[in-house]
């Protein structure tokens, strides 16, 4: 066996876990190589200084906000591909709404609707400067009140 291959075994030698035949490879390999030795001599002491430091778990609010957060980040990864998805399916329908063709009856009907004009529309005589409206204001009846004021077109 090579450094290489025996490096990713140590954590599982450390534990305890190792299957026997990997174990004698790795032990073999360790007589033989000072290299490998030193690291995993390393790496246990590292792991006891770590059971040194006492087994407390986290706090309770820790984990709550641990797992929260993971819950999170799985439900935006869950949903993030389907985001463009949706505008990309609300834009073809707002275009489609826009866009679609009138039936021929639909398009006179509008311009009829046009044509006539709404039911509160002022009369074109009315439009005019002093045509109908000196009836409603006489005020506006004699020259000098015109004088000031300016055609408006609707």
């Amino acid at each position: 066996m090579n450094c290489e291959s025996v490096e990713p075994l140590f954590s599982d030698y450390i534990d305890g876990i190792l299957d026997p035949s990997s174990t004698f490879g790795l032990q073999a390999h360790l007589r033989f190589c000072p290299e490998c030795r030193a690291t995993l001599a390393g790496m246990s002491q590292v792991c006891m200084a770590l059971h040194s430091l006492g087994g407390t778990s986290p706090p309770a609010r820790f984990k709550l906000q641990l797992s929260n957060r993971l819950q999170e980040e799985l439900h935006r990864r869950r949903w993030a591909w389907k985001r463009p998805m949706a505008w990309g399916l609300a834009l073809a329908a707002a275009l489609a709404i826009l866009l679609w063709p009138e039936t021929e009856a639909e398009r006179a009907e509008v311009a009829m609707a046009l044509d006539a004009g709404p039911e509160w529309a002022v009369p074109p005589a009315d439009r005019q400067l002093g045509g109908g409206g000196t009836e409603q204001f006489p005020s506006l009846a004699h020259a000098g009140a015109r004088a000031h004021m300016r055609p408006v077109s609707f």
